[in-house]
């Protein structure tokens, strides 16, 4: 029997009954799938991960993986009992808008072809012995002829607050526990997860949320997990793991609860640096947890665990395969149920230019009046630099790629030993900086760390600058900037050594900034505070004249809560600032996203250095704020995903006023 956990995305395709082809079992590039919210393991070796209209296997573990289907439709819960036989949510649709519950689906051929089931509408499913439980709701439905007939093993609704979904697990032949959600507020939600030792005839609440915790009788005196719950996994009958975050306390901090007991005690533990998608457990030591990793790197890592959850380590960080040495066209592959977005766009002069994204890279040589496909490969670019129209780098969330010939031929160059590459600035076709990523596992908390590195052979090797920094620019040779997590450094001497110049006068911990530096007097900083609370984004908008040594702040995001009297939060650029492109000293260009607004991006100019701004918005609706390059206050291209799921290269002359379409996947 599997043990499995699903997260709390359901996708909005009907299911396709008729499996897609194989891809002649190749090693799956994890980084193409947005999101995986289920996933289910049978023993330490064999698992499945389903998510953006994709099922994957795994049979070493969850080191490589393979695409068993692929199409329109999601699973949005897994439990395989054998390698053939398995049970799942999968999600409708009606008129555009999804539906929160789906539909029971069986499989018998190990995930190839699934047959719709009663009852039709189910939040999550597992199987113990021969009952099979679903989670509908405020209520647990039990059936133990296969699925023909259902009664209630439990219905929340008694208490006050209303349950709107039920992930429901089954630990053995009579331990079941499930977790039910309800609506939010005020930066919470309300949770409760329930648990019963004698196959749902009798049940009792383990875990509450602080927002009905207090207000309910039945819930007092159980574990708090945190302001929001995860995904969780039953272990066994005495043993569950429990995630929860709090948007609003600290970015990509996951908190981690383990009874062995029944839920009597917890364990705590913090793992830093992903959003936790889903968790499963194999065995009480073995397991696993899908997450989305965010900016630079967008994509998703697995992580692993073979203690218990003790500690955790990567072992398919985005886009994980085995790199090639010549990369092109004729051996890639093409992403199946993957729409196109782009993340990057970069220029080398007025002419030449590139796109980056989930298609590959994309070249124009008449300054974006035409757009031409240069490079396909497994993963998504993310990050693209030129020094000149022929010498380039790509990050892709697999590998990193260099280019002699303005992108004819892209080769893969290399990465710090034990690092990933985030992002590089070239300084010359040989000298270079990038931003590396990796995970550290400490006795109870596992997290990110970020780095300088510098190549002087066009990054076929790298060394250790300065562990810390997450962002990078040099107007020149000899001045750079670095921004950390807490400050900014400055060099004078091209990256050999640094000095702290500015600390930002936040109160509550930041960990992402962005870095332009037009000239070595002029430099723009963005630092993110936080996570993005009911689609507000913490952030404050820093601007020196001075070389760094005095800094003013330009822009305030919501929920900053900050140490000086002059920066004022709420005057903000947008929703969730995405990136921005700084001229000179007095002119920047910043493009922004608003979820709440219509999915509304929007590009914001100032050219007096931040005394005043000019909004304008993209004419469409997006999915993301993608990437985007101006030449000035006035001309410029962003690339973005729309909602149909198109790849969208526009072009402004006015600052935003007016758009052409210049490039559409």
């Amino acid at each position: 029997m599997a043990i499995a956990a699903a997260g709390f995305a359901i996708a909005v395709h009907a299911l396709r009954t008729t499996p897609s082809p194989k891809p002649g079992g190749s090693p799956l590039p994890i980084g193409q799938i947005d999101t995986l919210p289920a996933v289910a393991f049978v023993d330490a070796q064999h698992g499945w991960a389903a998510g953006g209209g994709t099922i994957i296997a795994t049979t070493d573990g969850g080191v490589t993986w393979t695409r068993q289907y692929a199409g329109p439709a999601g699973i949005a819960s897994l439990d395989f009992v054998s390698p053939a036989e398995g049970w799942g949510i999968s999600s409708t649709v009606k008129g555009a808008v999804p539906s929160i519950q789906g539909t029971l689906v069986r499989t018998t051929d190990g995930g190839e072809t699934w047959t719709s089931m009663k009852p039709e509408l189910g939040d999550s499913v597992c199987v113990a012995g021969s009952a099979v439980y679903v989670g509908a709701g405020s209520k647990v439905l039990r059936s133990t002829d296969g699925g023909s007939t259902w009664t209630t093993a439990l219905d929340a609704r008694s208490g006050a607050t209303p349950w709107f979904g039920a992930e429901v697990q089954c630990a053995d032949s009579s331990s079941i526990w499930v977790l039910f959600t309800g609506g939010g507020a005020a930066g919470s939600e309300a949770y409760a997860a329930y648990r019963s030792a004698d196959g749902g005839t009798t049940w009792a609440p383990v875990v509450a949320a602080p927002l009905v915790a207090g207000s309910e009788p039945v819930f007092r005196g159980v574990a708090q997990l945190d302001a929001y719950h995860g995904p969780f996994a039953a272990v066994s009958g005495d043993e569950a793991v429990f995630l929860g975050q709090c948007p609003a306390c600290d970015p990509q901090h996951v908190m981690v609860l383990r009874t062995q007991d029944g839920g009597a005690t917890w364990d705590k533990q913090v793992i830093d640096g992903f959003v936790p998608t889903a968790v499963s457990f194999a065995d009480p030591d073995h397991g696993w947890m899908t997450t989305e990793v965010d900016f630079p790197d967008r994509g998703v890592a697995i992580l692993a665990t073979t203690d218990g959850g003790k500690t955790w380590q990567v072992v398919s960080r985005p886009g994980t395969q085995t790199p090639a040495t010549t990369p092109s066209p004729s051996n890639s592959i093409t992403p199946v149920g993957q729409a196109a977005a782009f993340d990057a766009v970069t220029f080398a002069d007025a002419s030449h230019g590139w796109a980056g994204g989930t298609d590959g890279i994309l070249a124009t040589d008449d300054g974006g009046a035409t757009w031409t496909p240069q490079y396909s490969g497994p993963a998504e670019i993310v990050s693209l630099d030129f020094v000149d129209p022929t010498h380039g780098w790509a990050v892709a969330t697999d590998r990193v790629l260099r280019t002699a010939d303005g992108g004819l031929h892209w080769t893969a160059a290399g990465e710090p030993d034990g690092w990933w590459l985030t992002s590089t600035r070239f300084l010359t076709p040989q000298t270079g900086f990038g931003i590396g990523g990796r995970l550290i596992t400490n006795v109870q908390r596992t997290h990110r760390e970020d780095a300088l590195f510098r190549t002087d052979d066009g990054g076929v090797t790298w060394a250790l600058v300065q562990e810390g920094p997450n962002s990078v620019c040099f107007p020149d040779p000899s001045t750079g900037y670095a921004g950390e997590a807490h400050a900014l450094l400055k060099s004078t001497d091209g990256g050999a050594t640094w000095t702290r110049v500015f600390e930002p006068p936040v109160l509550r911990g930041h960990y992402l900034t962005m870095l332009e530096c037009p000239t070595a007097e002029d430099v723009w900083y963005f630092v993110r505070v936080g996570e993005t609370v009911m689609t507000q984004e913490g952030y404050v908008l820093f601007r020196s004249s001075d070389g760094g040594a005095s800094f003013e702040a330009l822009a305030v995001g919501p929920y900053v809560p900050v140490a000086d009297p002059s920066v004022h939060a709420g005057d903000g650029l947008a929703s969730e600032l995405g990136p921005f492109r700084a001229m000179s000293g007095s002119t920047a260009v910043f493009l922004g996203f608003c979820a709440a607004c219509d999915l509304q991006a929007s590009v914001t100019v100032t050219s007096d250095g931040g005394r005043t701004f000019h909004s304008e918005n993209v004419p469409r609706q997006v999915l993301n704020e993608g990437g985007m390059w101006f030449f000035d206050a006035r001309h410029g291209f962003v690339a973005v995903q729309d909602v149909n799921g198109s790849g969208l290269i526009l072009e402004t002359g006015d600052g935003g006023r007016s758009w052409t379409e210049a490039y559409r996947t």
